[in-house]
């Protein structure tokens, strides 16, 4: 029905990659046989990135898992195929915490592509009922993203994956110059830096400029 296609579109409800044309980080997990585990599965999303010597910026997007539960008829080990999406130019470094599968000392696969219009990275991880885990892939940000930097105007769309509730976010964004504006702000008292702090939510989507001096 196109009428609805064009109204659940207009709302940002359709799931579609977002064309952003800042930064962008989105985080999608695909539960691979894991029953309805997920009801026990906290999250939180962070995202930081630093100058190097080389004047690119080394970028970490990384997954904080909590199993909050245990083996039963719904719920078992988390098991789940992950990609990030970042803007196309990012360049990939590694993968921290990736598997092959579950309980296996295997060299794990990682997998990258464009799709969209964006750059993903994506491997498999799993977590043990009652444990913690993390997946983190590390890469440079994009060429364009750095001219951004450059001409001190920059800005992020963290996009949420359909459907989840309100992961947590923490950003710690290092520009290696000082910060003059930023929307949202930071609290006061990270204030006066070259850093770009926030704690909060992936309950919506969320979209920060940052000026620069």
């Amino acid at each position: 029905d196109a009428t609805i296609a064009k109204g659940l579109q207009s709302e940002g409800w359709n799931g579609e990659i977002k064309k952003e044309q800042g930064d962008f980080v989105l985080w999608a997990d695909a539960n691979l046989g894991a029953l309805k585990t997920d009801l026990v599965m906290d999250r939180e999303l962070v995202y930081t990135f630093f100058p190097t010597t080389s004047g690119k910026y080394l970028a970490k997007a990384t997954m904080k898992y909590t199993h909050r539960g245990e083996f039963n008829w719904r719920t078992t080990r988390y098991r789940a195929y992950a990609r990030v999406f970042v803007p196309e130019g990012s360049e990939f470094i590694k993968a921290v915490g990736a598997m092959n599968k579950e309980k296996s000392d295997e060299k794990p696969i990682i997998d990258w592509g464009i799709e969209n219009g964006k750059q993903w990275f994506g491997t498999f991880i799993a977590i043990e009922p009652g444990k913690k885990g993390e997946l983190t892939f590390e890469f440079y940000l994009s060429p364009k993203i750095i001219a951004l930097i450059k001409e001190n105007k920059y800005n992020l769309l963290i996009q949420k994956q359909i459907g989840t509730e309100a992961h947590k976010l923490t950003l710690n964004l290092d520009f290696g110059k000082n910060i003059s504006k930023a929307n949202p702000s930071e609290d006061e008292n990270n204030y006066g830096d070259s850093k770009f702090v926030y704690n909060g939510d992936l309950r919506l989507d969320q979209s920060f400029q940052v000026e620069l001096k």
